[in-house]
Order: C-alpha cells, then sequence, then structure tokens
C-alpha cells in the first residue's frame, strides 16, 4: 500500500512541476467548427493514428457573413506511417497547411508544418509522442484600416498614423 501511495504522489508531483514550469504563451489560434477533420492542427501527436496507408484531408470556413470582409480559412493535411516495427510500433509523418484571412486589413496567416510521432503499442493501446515544426507568415495590409488619429473635427485625413521605417525592408506602423 505504501509503495502505491508513494508511485502516485510521485507522479502527482511530476505532473505539477511541469504544469508549473511551462512558460507563459499568448496565441491565437486558427478555428475550426470540426476540429476533429484537421487532427495535425489538434496534436501532431495525431500523426498517423488512423487504420490505413495514407489519410489526406481538407477543412474550410467561413465565418461572420455580416460583417464587411467575412473570416475565412482553408486547410489541408497528409499524414502517413513511415516505417512498422514487427512488434507494431510505428513511426510517422505529415504535412499540413492552413491560411486564415479575416477583416478588413486583409489579416492574413499562413502556415506550413511538418509533423513526426512515434507511436508506442501497448495490446489495443497506444501512446503517441509527436513533434511539429515549420513555416508562418503573417501580414495585414495598414492603409485599409482607419486610426482615430485621422478624424480631426469630425473630418477625415487620411495617413496621419505615425510610421517607423526599420532599415531592413520593412516597417511598423501605428
Amino acid at each position: 500500500m505504501m509503495m502505491t501511495r508513494k508511485s502516485i504522489f510521485t507522479r502527482l508531483s511530476l505532473a505539477a512541476a511541469l504544469a508549473l514550469s511551462a512558460p507563459l504563451t499568448y496565441a491565437q489560434d486558427i478555428h475550426f467548427t470540426q476540429f476533429d477533420m484537421a487532427p495535425l492542427t489538434v496534436n501532431p501527436a495525431f500523426t498517423g493514428m488512423f487504420d490505413g496507408r495514407v489519410r489526406a484531408g481538407a477543412i474550410y470556413r467561413n465565418q461572420w457573413q455580416s460583417v464587411t470582409v467575412p473570416y475565412v480559412t482553408i486547410g489541408a493535411y497528409a499524414d502517413m506511417p513511415l516505417y512498422i516495427e514487427s512488434n507494431g510500433d510505428y513511426l510517422s509523418a505529415g504535412i499540413q497547411m492552413y491560411q486564415d484571412q479575416a477583416g478588413d486589413g486583409n489579416l492574413k496567416n499562413f502556415t506550413g508544418l511538418l509533423s513526426v510521432a512515434y507511436h508506442k503499442t501497448f495490446g489495443k493501446s497506444d501512446l503517441a509522442l509527436g513533434l511539429q515544426g515549420g513555416y508562418a507568415q503573417k501580414s495585414i495590409d495598414l492603409s485599409k484600416l482607419y486610426f482615430g488619429d485621422e478624424f480631426n473635427n469630425g473630418t477625415f485625413t487620411p495617413a496621419t498614423s505615425q510610421e517607423y521605417h526599420l532599415g531592413i525592408g520593412n516597417s511598423v506602423n501605428y
């Protein structure tokens, strides 16, 4: 009985230490109503976790038709097992791409990711460890947005927002 309590305490302590040592992050992920139809977006450990040789799919979302420019998200993915061991363990890889476009400022997010996962089988159960990395490009067209300092006494004066050139072919506007 004592060994069981010690084991449970050790596991809970390890889980708490991992949870509390994780860095604080803020992000806005893409949103799909049926997120389970884009498994590599949910978790890279889902790479290769299916019955079959190759899995591929696409997903589309068009949100908020009442605004001037609705939010549109398009995604596609493909994954497959690469190497299957005699004991049923397997290594798999996948690729996914999605583009999110939102609002009047033409806010765009293009992301391309590669995934790899190792699956350890335990009878009918499966433990998977997945890693994912890739490229992301975000852009916005500030000329299509209006800011408070562009309105003076009810009159619109465009392009009064401040702009800073960083000297490397890009700039910051606010």
